[in-house]
């Protein structure tokens, strides 16, 4: 009897403990949440900068004396300034006389694409130390410039051919007018180049419209991505 009677007894214990136990381990979860989520507060300056360096668009790379990469950031990766832990040839290069004159320089660079839907094609870099003070490091800002490299790429080819195209109509017009002039009494020679110079001055008045449209891309909405 005395058997029954103390197991039921720690029956009866361990009902009552479950709930304590289930609240403390909600408890300790929450405990744990919040302390996981303080140490994950910003608190100093130097995470900011870290932050801010990191999660820039603008790409930034600072290098010493011996090529080595003291910081760099994703973007500058993404335009190829930093690749493999080295720093791109040419602006290497260009580092080196910043080193000598602590002078500012800006490079232009093209990057091949190595692999495909690589979105930067075309970047400029603009490197300078870090202080004037300390020679021993200088601080290189990348910028993105595929987007207006290819606009002015379709920009020149547009008023390039669109110049070639306007010397017909042009030549056309200056001939249909000579001949105009030389018989104007006659009315089916005037009303047949009438036609044409008609014909002629439309196709112009076409080509001076895409002009017009053309020189609204300054400033205005990037081209599309271009498709075969």
């Amino acid at each position: 009897m005395e058997l029954i009677l103390s197991f039921a007894a720690g029956v009866v214990a361990c009902g009552l403990a479950l709930p304590a136990i289930s609240w403390l381990r909600g408890r300790i979860a929450r405990y744990r949440q919040a302390t996981d989520a303080e140490a994950n507060q910003v608190t100093t300056v130097s995470q900011v900068l870290h932050l801010a360096v990191q999660g820039s668009p603008t790409a930034l790379a600072v290098l010493d004396r011996n090529q080595e990469i003291v910081m760099s950031n994703p973007a500058a990766h993404e335009m190829s300034l930093v690749h493999d832990r080295a720093v791109n040839p040419e602006v290497w290069q260009t580092a080196q006389e910043v080193f000598e004159d602590k002078e500012t320089r800006t490079v232009d660079l093209a990057i091949p694409k190595r692999r495909t839907g690589h979105r930067v094609t075309q970047f400029k870099a603009v490197i300078k130390p870090l202080t004037l003070n300390d020679g021993r490091f200088v601080i290189i800002y990348g910028t993105d410039e595929s987007e207006n490299v290819r606009m002015e790429s379709a920009r020149r080819d547009f008023v390039a051919n669109v110049s070639h195209e306007l010397k017909t109509p042009v030549g056309g017009i200056a001939l249909l007018a000579e001949a105009l002039l030389q018989d104007p009494g006659d009315q089916e020679t005037v009303e047949y180049f009438g036609n044409k110079v008609y014909k002629e001055a439309n196709r112009m008045a076409d080509m001076v419209s895409e002009l017009i449209s053309l020189s609204k891309l300054q400033g205005a909405e990037a081209l599309p991505e271009m498709e075969p």
